[in-house]
């Protein structure tokens, strides 16, 4: 499977929504639907007084935001060490207006593995939220603990 297959399955999914917008970044699919630009501080160690903002997209709060790629990896390995760290497989980031969940999974028969990063607001469709996890876990399955 490529991420065509899961582009594939999500404009089946997403093709009753009018507003979804479809890209290819260098490899990484990204799907979006109501995003808006907001401005946050830059990401530092120092804390400063002045400190740079740089403009980042978000989901508004009936939207989503979905980046997606296969990358190699071996079936049976462990997660690679950024996405290891997470103690609990279910980990999902709650921002007060929007949430957010990012995980790899390793996909079925293959030395492959996806990544994804979902970003969704919170008074999303849960169901429309449903299909879109539906379609980038299908053929996938959780990466072994290490």
């Amino acid at each position: 499977m490529k991420t065509d297959a899961v582009e594939a399955r999500l404009r089946t999914a997403l093709a009753h929504v009018a507003g979804v917008h479809f890209a290819d970044d260098h490899g990484t699919l990204v799907v979006k639907y109501r995003t808006k630009i907001v401005v946050v501080p830059a990401e530092t160690k120092a804390v400063r007084r002045m400190v740079e903002k740089l403009p980042e997209e978000i989901p508004s709060s009936t939207g989503f935001k979905l980046e997606t790629y296969d990358f190699d990896h071996k079936r049976g390995e462990p997660p690679r060490p950024r996405q290891a760290v997470r103690t609990n497989a279910n980990w999902m980031g709650d921002y007060g207006t929007w949430k957010m969940d990012s995980r790899d999974r390793q996909i079925d028969g293959t030395d492959k593995a996806r990544y994804y990063y979902f970003a969704w607001g919170s008074k999303a469709d849960p169901k429309l939220i449903a299909k879109v996890r539906s379609a980038l876990e299908k053929g996938t399955h959780e990466l072994p603990e290490r």
